[in-house]
This record gives structure tokens, C-alpha cells and sequence, in this order.
């Protein structure tokens, strides 16, 4: 059973990350924790067993307005699905929603991103970037104005040496969908690891399925201007082939400053306005 923390504000911008959990496959065994983080104004001159009543009701009154919400999106227990509630009272969003994520051996994190920037929210401190940093596991972050109806395509770029373990990585979450992965290889790439008018395309896919047991694996090139322009490459395949989620690999060091090269990166990533899934290389 996939684990997967949902937190919420009960903002409209939350809502989609709802909206998007929705579409796991409900034959898939799945564990909806949803989440509220927030700091209760209780006075000061509450002490003792007052400040334990006090942050108790805070605490019920959150519970019952995170089961009212999610009712009203269409959140309902099915056969393999679980529903859990869970409310935090902190002013550190990002680490607390980490810290109920390993508690409840989560798989998943799926977030909406905040604000009207929508995903550009995401590389600016936003609680979406302090979890996809902080996280552990897969961390999906969906911008404000996703209006997708399903999650068919998730695209993934490759340079075509040994793309297992990523791709293996990467098919846990769109076998819970029941997406199509869609193999992005953007060139010309200096140095060339791979020789593409000698390479064996067919040969290529149909060993992959193979190996890994997954049928739903398809394999495109995309071609640039310039070489090793891979986010250019990404944004243009997005345009052109609509995937309704794109993948990117994070590292230890900074997700916005060392990673990607600083507006070409941005640019690919908001301005395609589909969910980025987020997982720690």
C-alpha cells in the first residue's frame, strides 16, 4: 500500500493537490494522510491544564474542518483506499510535513504550490521548495493553474546510458497513475555519450520493457539549437508533446542555485504549467 501525505491549508491552491491525488488509480492500494499545519493563537496567560484544553480544541476544530474539506473535493474511503488526518501546530510547514512523512512511512508528498506566481513559486522559497529540498521521498508540486483531468504522460530526460535505476525510480509513481513514461532524449550533446545515427532506437525501448516489466515506456528525441541546452529541449518537448508531469532529479546541494542554470530552468519549469515530481538522486 503506497502512503502518500497530502497537506492543505484549505486554500484554493491546495485544492489542486487534491484534485490530483484523486486521479491515482483507485485500484491501486493507497493511504491518503492529509495534513494541516498551523500555529493556534492561544493567550499567553493560558497556563497549565487551560493551554492543554485550549490546543486540544484547536487541534479537533482543525481535524474536522481537514475532513469537511476534503469531503467537499470528492475525497471518500474506497476499498483500498485509507483515509488519515493529521494536524501539526507549528510554524515550520516544511519540516513538520517531513517529519509526519517519515512517522507515517510515507511514499509520496503531493503539494500545491502557493500564490498566484503559481510554479514559480516553487524555486523562492515557498514551502513546495523547503519540502522538495528536505524530503526524503518523491515530493509533487502542482502549480496554482493546472487544470489536467488526468496523469497519462510522465516525461523524463535521459542521455540513453544506463537509464535504469532513474527510470525504475520514476515507474513506482506512474504505475499508481497508470501513465505512460515518456524517455526525453534532447540533443546535440557535447561530449556525445551515445552515437545517435548508429543507435538502435527500437532495440533500445523494446530491452527496456523487458527488463524492467513496464510496457508503458516510450522513447522520443528532442532536438535544440545548442548543445546541451537539455531544459530548453525540456520546455520545448512540453510545448509540442504535452506531457501532464515532468520529472527532475535533485541533489544535496542547493535545488535552485547549483542545480539548474538560474531562468532558463525557471522558465522551463512555471511557464509549462504541469506538476513537477521532485526525487533525491
Amino acid at each position: 500500500m503506497k502512503t502518500i501525505i497530502i497537506p492543505t491549508d484549505f486554500s484554493e491552491n491546495a485544492s489542486v493537490a487534491v484534485n490530483l491525488a484523486l486521479r491515482i488509480n483507485q485500484e491501486t492500494p493507497c493511504r491518503f494522510v492529509f495534513v494541516n499545519v498551523s500555529q493556534p493563537e492561544i493567550p499567553v496567560t493560558l497556563t497549565g491544564k487551560q493551554h492543554s484544553d485550549a490546543l486540544e480544541a484547536f487541534i479537533t476544530s482543525k481535524e474536522k474542518e481537514l475532513k469537511e474539506y476534503t469531503e467537499k473535493l470528492g475525497v471518500t474511503v474506497l476499498p483500498k483506499r485509507e483515509i488519515v488526518y493529521a494536524v501539526r501546530t507549528s510554524p515550520l510547514v516544511s519540516e513538520s510535513l517531513c517529519e509526519v512523512a517519515k512517522q507515517q512511512k510515507a511514499d509520496l508528498i503531493i503539494m500545491g504550490t502557493r500564490g498566484a506566481s503559481g510554479m514559480k513559486k516553487v524555486f523562492f522559497g515557498s514551502n513546495a521548495s523547503n519540502t522538495i529540498q528536505n524530503s526524503e521521498i518523491p515530493v509533487i508540486a502542482v502549480p496554482s493553474t493546472y487544470q489536467g483531468t488526468a496523469i497519462e504522460y510522465i516525461a523524463l530526460a535521459t542521455d540513453l546510458v544506463n537509464p535504469e535505476k532513474k527510470i525504475e525510480k520514476v515507474m513506482e509513481l506512474a504505475r499508481i497513475f497508470d501513465a505512460n513514461l515518456q524517455l526525453v532524449h534532447v540533443y546535440p550533446n557535447y561530449p556525445e555519450m551515445v552515437k545517435l545515427d548508429t543507435f538502435n532506437n527500437q532495440k533500445f525501448i523494446e530491452d527496456l520493457k523487458e527488463k524492467l516489466n513496464y510496457s508503458r515506456l516510450e522513447l522520443h528525441f528532442q532536438h535544440t539549437n545548442t548543445e546541451n541546452d537539455i531544459h530548453g529541449g525540456l520546455k520545448e518537448f512540453a510545448r509540442v508533446y504535452k506531457p501532464d508531469m515532468i520529472v527532475m532529479f535533485t541533489h544535496k546541494r542547493s535545488f535552485w542555485d547549483k542545480i539548474f542554470d538560474g531562468s532558463r530552468t525557471e522558465e522551463v519549469v512555471y511557464t509549462t504549467n504541469i506538476p513537477l515530481l521532485a526525487i533525491k538522486a
